[in-house]
């Protein structure tokens, strides 16, 4: 029995409908691209933060000298008019609480190494025992030069005394005879003196035998002193792990940096300018006016630091400097030696005027050269780091995401230091190692 036409159109139309409905389901299911995670390892480096600023030499410039601290003027040790050398003492604060909790933060940090099972002394007799080991085999090796030497020159001059005897007596042989009381005697001489060049010679032997043994042994005595001392490192790397003591160790460095801050030296040659404190007054923050000023002999850097890296900087901080003048890649050090305390407004840009001395002078440096500084604001060396733009920030809370079974899986993290290249410190919730996400595609 045949089909009506009817039927068959609604046959056609059911086979495109289910072919339809098949085509959704393969290219949304089965054909449903994946995704590609791109992730970086999370492993231990040192991290720097740098602010780069231009800059401009000047020569003969004016410097302001200030404590990076508050508080009592305990000496003056410069006047107007006096000469003063690069770290010269300029004057100093009263610094007995400093004292106090550099001794006390010094203090904890025993106790907390003490708990640990870290002993300072251990290390240290080891180092010694390895500077003595040092001394011991240079002075090994120098009393052995000068033997040899001595035994050298004796075969030398032996020999040199063979060579005259063997002359003497073929002189005297032929003109006496072999038999002559004459020959006689200086066939002894000579005799006499090849017995002493073969002694020297012997003598020579045992002095270079001498040093091969003295020098072993010391050499010996000092390897076995180095991996005292290796063991010793290791077993105080080991202990300073511990949370205490790292904790202790950076409030004791911290306390000595305070202390250091009571004392203020000259950041350059040159002549004090002017004082404007005397022994006894009080130096606070909101005081306008600079304990001294200088008139700088050398070449002093002075750049512009915007208003929002400002509070980044201070006094001490190290700079990389390349001038236009030289070749990028002839690189010079400067130390940061003043801010100035007032900005300076230019089309509503803030900016303040910090001054660098340079670590060394060069021939080349004219007045009003051009350079670029990047300042070394901020550093921590072997900590765990990853890229920053794997962090994400929801609801107050860091979270990254780590690779488990490929993967993504969320988890919470603590960040520190922010580093240049895009870098960050972790603090807390990765392991060195872990595999974190970056993007996906």
């Amino acid at each position: 029995m045949y089909k009506t036409v009817p039927q068959k159109r609604t046959i056609i139309w059911t086979i495109l409908a289910v072919a339809f409905l098949g085509g959704v389901v393969y290219f949304s299911v089965l054909r449903k691209p994946k995704t590609e995670y791109l992730t970086t390892e999370a492993k231990k480096s040192n991290l720097s933060q740098t602010v780069s600023v231009s800059g401009t030499l000047k020569a003969n410039d004016t410097l302001a000298l200030d404590f990076e601290a508050n508080g009592r003027v305990r000496t003056v040790d410069v006047k107007v008019g006096q000469k003063v050398a690069k770290g010269d003492v300029v004057g100093s604060l009263d610094g007995s609480s400093l004292q106090l909790a550099a001794d006390q933060a010094r203090a904890n940090l025993e106790k907390a190494e003490a708990e640990a099972g870290i002993n300072r002394d251990t290390t240290r007799s080891a180092e010694v025992a390895v500077e003595n080991a040092e001394k011991y085999l240079d002075d090994t090796k120098r009393l052995n030069n000068k033997n040899i030497d001595a035994a050298e020159q004796k075969v030398s001059d032996t020999k040199n005394y063979l060579d005259d005897a063997q002359s003497y007596y073929n002189a005297i042989k032929d003109e006496n005879g072999p038999d002559s009381s004459a020959t006689k005697s200086a066939k002894l001489t000579l005799d006499t003196a090849e017995s002493n060049w073969e002694q020297a010679k012997k003598s020579l032997d045992v002095a270079d035998q001498t040093a091969d043994l003295s020098k072993t042994s010391a050499e010996n005595t000092l390897a076995s002193s180095k991996a005292t001392l290796a063991a010793a490192e290791s077993q105080y790397l080991a202990a300073a792990k511990d949370a205490n003591v790292a904790s202790f160790e950076a409030a004791y460095q911290a306390a000595l940096v305070n202390l250091d801050d009571t004392i203020l030296r000259a950041p350059a040659n040159g002549t004090i300018k002017e004082v404007n404190y005397r022994v006894g007054e009080v130096i606070g923050a909101a005081v306008a006016n600079s304990f001294a000023k200088m008139i700088s002999y050398d070449f002093i850097m002075e750049a512009k630091v915007p208003e929002s890296d400002i509070a980044k900087v201070k006094a001490g901080q190290k700079a990389v400097t390349t001038f236009d003048a030289f070749e990028a890649d002839e690189k010079f050090s400067a130390a940061l030696v003043s801010i100035d305390p007032s900005a300076t407004v230019v089309q509503d840009v803030v900016d303040y005027i910090v001054k660098f001395s340079m670590d060394r002078d060069d021939a080349r440096f004219r007045d009003g050269m051009s350079a670029d500084l990047d300042i070394l604001v901020a550093e921590k060396n072997n900590v765990l780091v990853i890229p920053e733009r794997a962090v994400k920030e929801t609801d107050g809370k860091k979270t990254v995401q780590i690779l488990e079974n490929k993967k993504p899986v969320n988890r919470e993290v603590k960040t520190g230091m922010k580093g240049d290249g895009g870098m960050v410190e972790i603090v807390s919730g990765l392991n060195e190692g872990e595999q974190v996400v970056t993007s996906t595609k």
